[in-house]
């Protein structure tokens, strides 16, 4: 990414909080990142530490219409889609429906 794209998604995500009520620090810490994955637009997320102590982090995530955030599988799963949290969200409701029929039978 070049700097001017990262600051252009740093300044939209502040007008975005400030619009939305949200205070930030003086000189919060800004992270942008596009997972690795070389494709911010697409895949990218801004966030901004509002706190940070040892035991305690609160952040605050930005991201564009049209951007997703890369989704992990669940523990023992399989990724089955490369859509973000696809596969995570596709074994959850298979198993919540089997679970459901179990109950009721």
């Amino acid at each position: 990414m070049k700097r001017s794209e990262i600051n252009a998604l740093v300044e939209a995500a502040n007008a975005c909080f400030t619009a939305h009520g949200w205070a930030l620090p003086p000189r919060p810490r800004w992270d942008v990142t596009d997972f690795g994955l070389g494709d911010w637009r697409r895949f990218g997320l801004v966030l901004v530490n509002l706190a940070e102590e040892p035991e305690y982090c609160e952040k605050l995530m930005y991201a564009r219409q049209g951007m997703t955030t890369p989704g992990t599988p669940m523990p023992g799963r399989r990724r089955t889609s490369s859509a973000a949290g696809a596969g995570w969200a596709s074994a959850y409701r298979k198993r919540r429906k089997s679970n459901k029929a179990k109950r009721w039978s």
